[in-house]
């Protein structure tokens, strides 16, 4: 796993401008590719933390715990319920 966050960088009129927020690069084992997040924050203990999370979640995911289905789940039964309570 290769995880690590990071301020964009470009050259703009000649000079170099950094970014102000942070961003993420993950990659996770047994995975062919790079996911770039933006993490939203200027702080970088905070970006750290939410990269820890972040990379925390995905792995979780990836071995069949995951929260994001759960999540999922729950939305399409709140949607079945909202649909039937139409009717």
């Amino acid at each position: 796993m290769e995880a690590r966050i990071y301020k964009p960088k470009r050259w703009r009129n000649g000079k170099r401008v950094i970014g102000r927020l942070y961003r993420a690069r993950i990659k996770l084992q047994d995975e062919n590719r790079v996911r770039d997040v933006a993490l939203k924050v200027s702080d970088r203990q905070v970006a750290q933390q939410k990269l820890i999370a972040m990379v925390r979640e995905l792995e979780q995911e990836a071995q069949g715990m995951g929260t994001r289905s759960v999540v999922l789940a729950r939305r399409a039964t709140s949607a079945a319920r909202v649909q039937a309570f139409g009717r």
